[in-house]
Formats: C-alpha cells, sequence, structure tokens
C-alpha cells in the first residue's frame, strides 16, 4: 500500500499507461501492490486478480489514491465508493473502444462490491440501459454516456457528503474520547490532591515553643488548605500545638502563631529555639546522632506489650549508675547476670554509640511490672566531657524520637496519671510505682552543671527529642 501511494503522481504526463485493478479494491480484504514492466498491480491473497487498463486521468488517480489512503486506514466503504467513482469515470471514458460484455462484468463487479445502498440503487437503475441492445446506436450511447456521467456526479456528491459525515463522525468519536480524558484525570487528580492535600489527623498534643521558619518553608491556613500562605523568611513564630497525621509519609504538621494568627506548616519547616544550653549546643551542631546499631541478643525472653495495638506506648529512661563503665561491659554484666537478676533493657546510649540489644518488638525489664509491659527502655553510661555528654544527650533524643515516630506516638511529658510517652526511672517510681530508682536525674543535673554550668531536667530533654522528632 506503501509502494502504491508513494509512486501516484498527479499529472497526465505519466499517468496515461498506468495499469490498476480497481475490482480488486472494492472486493478484497487484505490487498498486495507488485510491479512489473512498470505497471502496478493489486493482487489479493488467493491469486492475481483480473487486470484491466485504463485510459487515466488527473482525477481519476486521485479518486484511486484515495481510494486505497481509506482502505489503508481501514474505511472500507468510502475505499469501495472511490474506487467505483474511478472505474465509472474510466468506462465514461472509454465508451468508444470498450466491449460491451466488459462493460457487463465492470458493473457487476461495482454492484457485488458495493454495501452501500445508495450506490446499488443507483446502478440498478440504470443498468438496463448499459446493456441496452441499441448500444451501437449514437444516440443511445450518447444517452448511456450522459446517465453515466450523472452517475459518476452523483457518486463524487455522494462521496463528499459521505466524507463530511465521516469527519461530522470522527469530531464527535474525539469529543467523547477528550471528555472521558477529562473526566478520567479529574478523578485521577481529585484522588491525588485529596490524598496529598486532606490530612488525617491521628494524634496532636499542646506545646509551647517558640522557632524560626526555614527559607523555603510551606505554610497554610489550615491543614485542608492546598493554597500557601504567605509569611516573611525566617519569621520568628509561636508553636502551640502539633498533629501527627496518617497520611503524607506520617509528616508531622505545627500550628504556628504569626502576628496573632494561627498558621500550619511541616514541622521539618521550623528550628526550634532552646532553653538550654547543652539544647542549643546541639541545635546549633545541626542536632548529630550516631546511627543505630542492632546486636539483637537472643537469650533475653520475649513478651509482648500489654497494649491494645501490641506496639510500645513510650520511652523510659535509665543510667547506669555505674562510674567508668562502658557500654560494652555493661552489655556483658547484663546478659551473664540475666538469668538471676531477669533484668534487661532495649538499648544502651553512649557519645558515639546506640546499641540495640533485644528486639524492641518485645517488652523489657528494667522498670518494674507497671511499666516493663508499656515501654521500650535504654540505659545511659556515664560521660565525662562536655562534648561526649552533649551528644550522648543527642544520641538519647534521637533514639526516642526515633522510636516514638516509628509507633505514631507523640512527644509528651510521663503525667501522675500514667499518660504521656517520655519518661524517666524515677518518674515511674513517683507515678506508678514498682520501682524506687530516682535516675536518671542525679547524673543529668550533676554532669550539666560540673561540664556546662546549667542544670538538665526532663522538660529540657523533651524539648530536645521534640526538635529531633520534628526533622523526621
Amino acid at each position: 500500500k506503501k509502494d502504491l501511494i508513494k509512486n501516484l503522481k498527479f499529472s497526465e504526463k505519466n499517468s496515461d499507461d498506468l495499469l490498476f485493478t480497481i475490482p480488486a479494491i472494492i472486493n478484497a480484504n487484505k490487498i498486495g501492490y507488485c510491479k512489473n514492466n512498470n505497471y502496478y498491480y493489486v493482487q489479493t491473497e488467493e491469486s492475481v486478480t483480473r487486470n484491466v487498463k485504463y485510459k487515466t486521468y488527473k482525477e481519476n488517480l486521485e479518486c484511486l489514491f484515495k481510494a486505497t489512503k481509506y482502505l489503508y486506514d481501514k474505511s472500507i466503504e468510502l475505499a469501495q465508493i472511490y474506487a467505483a467513482n474511478c472505474l465509472l469515470s474510466n468506462i465514461c471514458y472509454s465508451l468508444d473502444t470498450i466491449s460491451l460484455t466488459n462493460l457487463d462484468d465492470y458493473l457487476n463487479i461495482i454492484k457485488e462490491g458495493f454495501n452501500n445502498n445508495f450506490c446499488n440503487e443507483l446502478i440498478s437503475n440504470n443498468k438496463y440501459l448499459y446493456k441496452t441492445n441499441y448500444y451501437s446506436n449514437k444516440k443511445y450511447k450518447d444517452r448511456l454516456k450522459n446517465i453515466m456521467n450523472n452517475d459518476y456526479e452523483n457518486i463524487k456528491k455522494y462521496i463528499v457528503s459521505e466524507e463530511e459525515l465521516m469527519a461530522k463522525r470522527k469530531k464527535k468519536q474525539n469529543l467523547i474520547y477528550l471528555s472521558l480524558i477529562i473526566i478520567v484525570a479529574a478523578i485521577i487528580g481529585g484522588s491525588w490532591f485529596y490524598s496529598h492535600h486532606t490530612r488525617e489527623v491521628s494524634n496532636s498534643y499542646a506545646v509551647s515553643e517558640t522557632a524560626t521558619l526555614s527559607s523555603d518553608a510551606r505554610v497554610y491556613n489550615s491543614l485542608s488548605a492546598i493554597q500557601r500562605a504567605n509569611l516573611p523568611d525566617q519569621a520568628l513564630v509561636k508553636v502551640n500545638r502539633y498533629y501527627l497525621t496518617s497520611n503524607d509519609n506520617d509528616d508531622t504538621y505545627a500550628r504556628i502563631t504569626y502576628n496573632g494568627k494561627n498558621y500550619f506548616v511541616r514541622a521539618t519547616d521550623i528550628e526550634l529555639k532552646m532553653n538550654n544550653e547543652i539544647n542549643s549546643y546541639l541545635t546549633q551542631s545541626g542536632l548529630p546522632h550516631a546511627k543505630i546499631t542492632k546486636q539483637i541478643s537472643s537469650i533475653f525472653e520475649q513478651r509482648g506489650y500489654s497494649t491494645s495495638s501490641g506496639n510500645p506506648r513510650g520511652v523510659v529512661i535509665h543510667d547506669t549508675g555505674n562510674e567508668n563503665s562502658t557500654i560494652s561491659s555493661e552489655v556483658s554484666y547484663m546478659k551473664q547476670n540475666y538469668s538471676s537478676t531477669r533484668v534487661f533493657v532495649h538499648t544502651f546510649i553512649g557519645n558515639q554509640q546506640i546499641l540495640n540489644i533485644a528486639d524492641t518488638k518485645y517488652m523489657a525489664e528494667g522498670a518494674g511490672p507497671y511499666a516493663n509491659p508499656y515501654f521500650v527502655q535504654f540505659e545511659m553510661p556515664h560521660e565525662y566531657t562536655a562534648a561526649s555528654f552533649a551528644n550522648q544527650l543527642g544520641n538519647a533524643a534521637y533514639y526516642t524520637a526515633y522510636i516514638l515516630k516509628q509507633n505514631n506516638l507523640p512527644v509528651t511529658k510521663g503525667t501522675k496519671d500514667g499518660g504521656g510517652t517520655v519518661w524517666t526511672h524515677a518518674m515511674i517510681s513517683s507515678y506508678l510505682g514498682g520501682t524506687d530508682h530516682e535516675d536518671p536525674i542525679s547524673y543529668w543535673s550533676t554532669t550539666a552543671r560540673k561540664l556546662f554550668g546549667t542544670t538538665y531536667n526532663i522538660n529540657n530533654f523533651v524539648e530536645l527529642v521534640q526538635a529531633y522528632y520534628n526533622q523526621m
């Protein structure tokens, strides 16, 4: 098909001797083309069909070109009409030399090839004239020629109307397709916007903090807002509440106040102003932390948490209470004596290491019967330089934030009624009972005063945990 289209030349000079088989175009479902002695043949799958040499002109070639084009585009009906048009026009031009037998054959081919009622009726009504016994009479021959020319013109008009109708149908079809595409795009786009901009809050908690906005902070008028609000770069704001979401990658949002109006911003887009010198030191250092290293021991008993979800509901902080001990020595002692003491924690944290030795999916046994079934627990060996103590606190805050974030828990200080997520062993003793230890109060306050000339307590630690949490 491509070769035929490529070699059609619309000029009378080289169109006179082209050989085309119009009946094959009318009837064949699958057509191939071959070239022999500079003539073009139309070939069906079964055999080479009869080939008729026509005296062709530019207009006929154009009709045949369109017939081939429509056939190539699988518009069979219009292909047939153009082929018949070309055949009829050639018969008109060749009445002086064509035989009556061939004329009858050609008309039958046209009629049999057409499924179109208009063309069938047109040919049937005039066929008796094509076969008249007065064919040799010039008067009737002229009449026949006029009728055939009239048929030719009628078919041309029909083709134009069919093409217009086909174009309208195609336009309507394209509009339907476009409408469907728009509807599907709207559904997908709506779903995307809903999932990305409708933020489902799973938890929230009140705070009282001061922070600065990052230079590229995305600020919104509400949690469900899509359009952003404009606030100055590095604006100083008050943070009064955090919102934990169950979509948007479980992002945390902060409700901030600026010039008396509330806004919402991702927690990653704010930097907390610290009230404690050690926390400020860590913030200015970029909130550094060690990676969590897992060396899970199989000797510790694995029992599930007693929460309804089966997950921990907070973290308990211990210090070892031993001077000049190391993480390695503390872990060895805990393992060696576990069979008699039945005491262990999940993790040990130093200034350069966060070592997880027991699976946090299961409870530890380090803070008494009222805390063990509910909390992840870690120990802090003592540090003796300002940098090492600060880095240990940073690692401890990071690990606490990591556990809370992993379980979609807020950053809140433990309370007398058992609420809150961040606890010291001393708070367990005071609020829940079942134990009498007071760590790490003395270790924190004594070391902070000695190395930094300041204090350090659970409020300072919760503030530091929130800073690390906001980065996650």
